[in-house]
């Protein structure tokens, strides 16, 4: 069940201050509770030092919302909520950017690096956030779900410990653009702009990309293509097409992991209305679409080896392609033991692709 939150000023003075003892900050929960305030709810029963001292609350409240009381959450659950463990998708393929700028001898900027890296991280952190806050908001993300935990629904995070990070992604993002900003100028902001706008606006209000059916194109275009050229202006202050044309195939498969996790949702998403792309065309036209894209993703380094615009050495890549077919017979055969897991397997087979091809770029630069 979702929870809906209300902000209805409540008519307690206490209310404003923080108060010590556990049995005044349970009373204040039944309060906020009774005034549909549930955030605020939360915030006191998670303060109380044991669960117990909110009797009758703590449990009626855990019974109705079908939540596990937490006071403190933990580093596991903030990690999980921001899926620390997918951040690699977003950095590996920026180190194939840097090593292509390497290979065709373009001067690096070095004294931006950190902040290029840590400010695209920073945007894929709060993506993330996004995601999982409407996701939840929506009624999508549920206690029940298989395959992955959703510490909002499971009730161990609270929505508004979820804004604060996303408020502190947002943060990170911000500073780390600065210095990009005070050297690259205005043309770098464009791209800045339309990563933290996808991002935001992948799963938030209006635009509301996931649910239209629109989130894979986006994650395409803006983890592909975007990412390269702008991660390689912001790296050389030049524009390069080959670096866009390599981060083609991060896209792809990216949006492959996305329609992939989509068709395994197709349950969870049709319960709340939303229209993602299997539910707009059907699991095996999605498959093949994530078929399609891995194939094109192998074919694109093909090309680039035969335009001479990567080393022949590149080729290796095509050694993932057992690995791309056994997560694409798990994906249309809808196997109920893999099937969980698909979008983690679809995510290691990126993070292989961009790897091999990280090692062999440097290798072929220092040769």
């Amino acid at each position: 069940m979702v929870i809906k939150t209300k902000r209805v000023p409540i008519s307690v003075a206490g209310l404003k201050k923080d108060p010590k003892s556990p049995d005044i900050r349970a009373r204040f929960a039944g309060l906020c509770l009774e005034e549909g305030n549930e955030e605020k709810a939360w915030y006191y029963i998670q303060k109380t030092k044991e669960p117990g001292e909110c009797k009758p609350l703590g449990r009626s409240f855990e019974k109705s919302r079908g939540l596990k009381l937490q006071r403190t959450p933990s580093i596991r659950q903030y990690c999980m909520v921001s899926r620390a463990d997918f951040f690699v998708t977003s950095l590996l393929p920026q180190g194939v950017v840097l090593a292509v700028a390497l290979y065709y001898n373009d001067p690096v900027t070095w004294e931006l690096v950190p902040a290029v890296f840590i400010g695209l991280a920073a945007i894929h952190w709060m993506a993330n956030l996004t995601d999982e806050y409407f996701d939840f908001m929506k009624g999508i993300d549920q206690k029940t779900d298989e395959g992955f935990k959703h510490p909002l629904a499971e009730g161990t995070l609270s929505p508004g410990s979820v804004k604060m990070l996303l408020c502190l992604s947002f943060c990170v993002v911000i500073a780390c653009s600065i210095p990009v900003f005070l050297v690259r100028g205005w043309l770098v902001v464009l791209f800045i702009a339309a990563g933290i706008s996808g991002g935001f606006f992948y799963t938030a209000p209006p635009l509301n990309f996931k649910y239209r059916g629109l989130g894979e194109a986006g994650i395409m275009l803006f983890m592909g293509p975007l990412l390269g050229v702008g991660g390689y202006l912001a790296l050389t202050g030049r524009i390069s097409l080959p670096a866009g044309l390599l981060l083609f195939p991060s896209g792809l498969i990216i949006a492959a992991v996305v329609n992939s996790n989509n068709i395994r949702d197709l349950r969870q998403d049709s319960r709340a209305g939303i229209r993602t792309v299997p539910a707009m065309i059907g699991v095996f036209k999605s498959s093949v679409l994530v078929a399609a894209a891995l194939a094109l993703s192998f074919l694109i380094i093909i090309f680039m080896v035969m335009a001479d615009l990567l080393p022949l050495s590149a080729l290796l890549v095509l050694g993932l392609v057992p690995m791309a077919v056994s997560n694409l017979r798990t994906l249309f055969r809808l196997d109920p033991q893999n099937m969980p897991w698909i979008d983690k397997r679809l995510a290691k087979l990126d993070i292989s692709f961009h790897g091999i091809l990280l090692i062999i770029l440097l290798v072929a630069t220092w040769r």
